[in-house]
């Protein structure tokens, strides 16, 4: 899975005028603790597992900011985004996939609704519907992009270190056009073939 504290997110914060961070899939909550370095006004984040959600918002307790919810991504993202005023940009990382598996209570392939194991194109289209149609200008970061991609060449792609992981729907596993294409009309985008491989949509402005 992609670590996103190798990235430094302070210039796009400044750029884009980002004042939320919200993400999928808290897992361990590492990407959470990268984001308390930055001033952001919210930390939100979603976790399948309900276990983990109450370990995570108990350590986190220090930081009012943060928040992680119990429940679906998409369920998650469909509640919490009304909440956001259009008036304020989001950072979005998209990392929801594999539920339970990176905690070792499941196995990649355990979740049989493949829109729940891997909900990326549900995720996109819910952020299209309910901000991006709105004028809300907000950066997209999504990891481990190489799942979607079967001609990329990344620095440690999932394909070759466990076939389990790949999408279970034929055309998804070159889904990758299909992906830039859900916001291409809104958001410039750019591939990081480093770790899994990321997919930026930066904001058109």
């Amino acid at each position: 899975m992609g670590a996103i504290y190798h990235f430094d997110l302070e210039e796009w914060i400044k750029k884009y005028d980002l004042s939320a961070y919200i993400e999928t899939g808290a897992g361990y909550g590492t990407s959470i603790f990268n984001a308390l370095k930055y001033k952001f006004e919210l930390i939100l984040s979603v976790e399948i597992d309900k276990e983990q959600t109450e370990l995570l918002n108990h350590f986190f307790r220090f930081d009012s900011r943060v928040k992680i919810f119990n429940t679906s991504s998409k369920e998650y993202l469909k509640n919490i985004l009304p909440q956001i005023p259009i008036n304020k940009n989001c950072f979005i990382f998209l990392d929801a996939h594999f539920p339970k598996a990176d905690l070792g209570k499941a196995t990649f392939l355990e979740e049989q609704n493949e829109d729940i194991r891997m909900p990326l194109i549900s995720e996109l289209n819910i952020i299209k519907e309910i901000r991006v149609k709105n004028g809300c200008k907000d950066l997209i970061l999504i990891d481990d992009i190489s799942l979607y991609d079967q001609n990329g060449k990344y620095s440690y792609e999932h394909k070759h270190q466990n076939p389990n992981t790949l999408p279970r729907d034929d055309w998804m596993k070159n889904g990758i056009e299909k992906i830039i294409e859900t916001l291409k009309q809104s958001h410039n985008f750019s591939i990081n073939p480093n770790q899994n491989g990321w997919l930026l949509f930066e904001p058109k402005i």
